[in-house]
């Protein structure tokens, strides 16, 4: 019975691989995050003060196995984001564009051949613009801001196979490390960071060699 108990508790270390070296994965994946603020009913400090911030992303990937757990490629990725943040009477708009390339590795953790845990990190450069516009009751304000940077992300990523071509991915959240400058401005920054609310779905089409 032990020994029954035992082969259970680790059947995800003895599954047969999913990968082998020279395998190549081709996908992508969406990202959004949507946030809103209002003040309530009881909320009589707050001067009307109203918040909403949207933001997406598209990112294409390949990937190269250089064995059965580890993948290492690349991605380009393209963003927008904009938020309204306005109280009874002043108003701030930003509209940002992003691009970027980035090199990544991902070590898979396979629990079966269906399901996947992986941690995949992207070392990456960015390019960016922003608009941004400030309104009230006796003046108004445009400015432009262009700016470059650079950086490390980790996020954690769960895999699901309904075939051996096709892979589903999902990741919650990321740690990275930014370093930020501004074109416009000469200004300078460095920021390590977690994002605990940014969903990220993604599709890949794998192409396996045959088993040995």
């Amino acid at each position: 019975m032990k020994k029954i108990f035992f082969l259970l508790l680790f059947a995800p270390i003895l599954v047969k691989a999913q990968f082998n070296k020279g395998d190549v994965f081709l996908g992508g994946n969406i990202s959004g995050a949507y946030s809103h603020s209002a003040p309530t009913g009881n909320d009589n400090g707050s001067n009307g003060q109203r918040y909403t911030g949207t933001s997406y992303t598209l990112s294409p990937t390949i990937g190269f196995f250089t064995s059965q757990r580890f993948a290492l490629g690349g991605n380009i990725q393209y963003g927008r984001s904009s938020s309204d943040s306005k109280n009874d009477t002043n108003r701030q708009e930003n509209h940002t564009a992003t691009g970027s390339v980035s090199v990544l590795g991902r070590y898979f953790f396979p629990f079966n051949e269906k399901f996947s845990f992986a941690l995949t990190g992207n070392i990456f450069y960015a390019r960016s613009k922003s608009d941004s516009e400030y309104s009230g009751p006796n003046f108004y304000q445009q400015n432009t801001n262009k700016s470059y940077s650079m950086g490390v992300v980790i996020k954690p990523t769960f895999l699901y196979f309904p075939s051996t071509r096709w892979g589903f991915e999902a990741s919650i959240g990321s740690l990275q490390f930014v370093h930020d400058q501004s074109f416009t401005t000469h200004s300078k920054s460095d920021e390590f960071s977690t994002t605990l609310g940014t969903l990220s779905l993604g599709l890949a089409y794998y192409f396996r060699k045959s088993q040995p």
